[in-house]
């Protein structure tokens, strides 16, 4: 190979000509030329002008090869086909910094999954999430229902039989309740039915009967029963009371009542559901100044008598008639546990007490700090269903 300048013979392999110096084609093919390629270096660093005549000399097959890119377009050569440009299996076609080619637009409803359903809720998918799915309403079984209406039935039945079985008005073969007492419209028509019937009992208190009311004289002289002018009278000294027992009577439910006059003193009135034999039982009597008294005798350990008994119900009454040999007619109906009070035929008070159920009845007198005498007659006994 020879010098281009010269014409020297080039020794092989030499990078410039011994003799004067010009590179040779041999260097530009090893290094490469500058950017614009008309500045070369020689290998002694001084900078050379190469001239476009001198360039044209030089062989094609001498020219250095420009290096291939792998990327979509090469930014040497943007004449040159790019090998990947159109190709669908290119994975660097749509981002590739380097490409000239302008995207296509995203299809219609956003970016399409490139994973297809498999990958459904992959955070880049753009449609909407299905809607939730529609909650059915759970049906009341028929079994559900039948057992509701039963419960239903069940409650109002209860209530009609309720006031079914409630006491009605002026009825004498319906039971009250025994655990209150019952309206006073309830007893009065109890009372105002029953004693419109014949009684069981009807001693007129004349003489000994065969209810066994007699002479009695007890406590050592201190009380006394005994008959006088058609009428049986009861006498108790200061402190005392003096009851008279019809003690051949047992009665459970009933209607007492009797008529008494007091003549001296203070109190007197009716016994029932007695003992004779020790005196407890219940007494309900007035006195002249109006006041009444339900009480209930109680006995101590040893047999005796608490006191005056203890009240079960108390009150002042203008039904009751004061003043000596005043005329008033006391009345009771004991029925259960309820006791109701009546003076002159008219309804009082009522009362529940379940100390005693059944005993003897008779009169009564009851004495303060002075003696008390009453004359009683007519006591009679309606019993009770």
């Amino acid at each position: 190979m020879q010098c281009a300048n010269c014409g020297t013979q080039l020794p092989q392999g030499a990078n410039a000509c011994p003799s004067c110096g010009t590179i040779s084609p041999l260097f530009h093919k090893s290094v490469g030329s500058s950017a614009d390629g008309s500045t070369a270096v020689n290998p002694a660093g001084v900078s050379q002008t190469v001239t476009s005549e001198e360039e044209g000399k030089r062989s094609a097959s001498s020219q250095p090869q420009k290096p291939a890119t792998y990327y979509g377009s090469q930014p040497y050569y943007t004449s040159e086909v790019n090998p990947y440009a159109g190709s669908a299996s290119n994975p660097y076609e749509a981002s590739s910094p380097y490409s000239t080619e302008v995207a296509s637009p995203p299809p219609e409803g956003g970016i399409s999954n490139p994973y297809g359903d498999l990958y459904a809720s992959s955070p880049y998918r753009t449609e909407a999430p299905p809607p939730p799915p529609t909650v059915k309403k759970r049906k009341k079984s028929v079994g559900f229902v039948i057992v509701l209406c039963v419960v239903l039935l069940a409650v109002i039945g209860a209530g009609v039989f309720v006031f079914v079985i409630k006491p009605g008005t002026g009825s004498p073969s319906q039971s009250v309740s025994q655990n209150q007492p019952a309206s006073s419209s309830d007893r009065q028509a109890l009372y105002n039915e029953t004693i419109s019937t014949p009684p069981v009992m009807n001693d007129a208190l004349s003489g000994p009967s065969n209810f066994g009311v007699d002479n009695y004289t007890g406590q050592g002289g201190n009380t006394r029963c005994f008959f006088r002018l058609g009428q049986l009278h009861s006498l108790a000294k200061p402190t005392y009371f003096s009851p008279c027992y019809a003690v051949a009577t047992n009665y459970q439910d009933f209607i007492l009542q009797v008529k008494m006059s007091i003549l001296l003193g203070h109190s007197g009135g009716l016994v029932f559901r007695a003992d004779y034999s020790n005196d407890k039982g219940y007494q309900f009597r007035i006195s002249m100044d109006g006041t009444y008294v339900l009480n209930r005798i109680i006995l101590d350990q040893q047999g005796n008598i608490q006191s005056a008994g203890e009240a079960v119900t108390s009150g002042s009454s203008a039904l009751v008639h004061k003043g000596f040999n005043q005329t008033n007619q006391l009345a009771v109906i004991a029925q259960g546990n309820t006791i109701s009070l009546f003076i002159n035929g008219k309804y009082v008070a009522s009362a529940t007490d379940s100390t005693y159920k059944s005993g003897q009845v008779g009169v009564y007198v009851d004495a303060d700090a002075g003696p008390v005498e009453g004359a009683f007659n007519t006591l009679q006994v309606w019993k009770l269903s």
